[in-house]
């Protein structure tokens, strides 16, 4: 018995197993491929050859809870800006504690890291790794 894909745009839709002339049992528009033991539907017909399909990588985690965000800071780093004497850092933190989400695309989270660094609260490589997306 062979086994045969049936593709359409480069992707098999359907797999069958017959002993049956492949050409006769179905309408002539339909492409029919000897295929391999291993072929299912949703493998990728290319050249004459069947692959799996690449897994596209994963998109990585740019926006965050705000306790998840939080987290990321050193207990040094929050106690810095909780008792930083310029007021605006510790609207900056309260801002980031307030917020339903944290996104890193957010300019606002950018100025106050940027604010941090030019206060001394973070250095500017914690600037870069908090500005960071993780890996998901």
């Amino acid at each position: 018995m062979k086994k045969f894909a049936r593709v359409q745009d480069g992707t098999v839709v359907e797999v069958i197993n017959t002993d049956g002339d492949i050409t006769k049992m179905f309408h002539p528009d339909l492409i029919w491929v000897e295929a391999n033991a291993d072929t299912v539907p949703g493998d990728i017909y290319s050249d004459g050859v069947f692959s799996r399909p690449v897994a596209p990588a994963p998109e990585p985690i740019t926006v965050f809870s705000s306790l998840d965000y939080l987290q990321k800071f050193t207990a040094e780093e929050y106690a810095a800006a909780r008792t930083h004497q310029n007021v605006a850092v510790q609207f900056g933190l309260d801002m980031l504690i307030a917020a339903q989400y944290v996104d890193l695309a957010d300019a606002r989270v950018a100025m106050t890291l940027d604010l941090l660094v030019a206060e001394g609260v973070v250095t500017p490589e914690r600037r870069t790794a908090l500005l960071t997306p993780q890996a998901a």
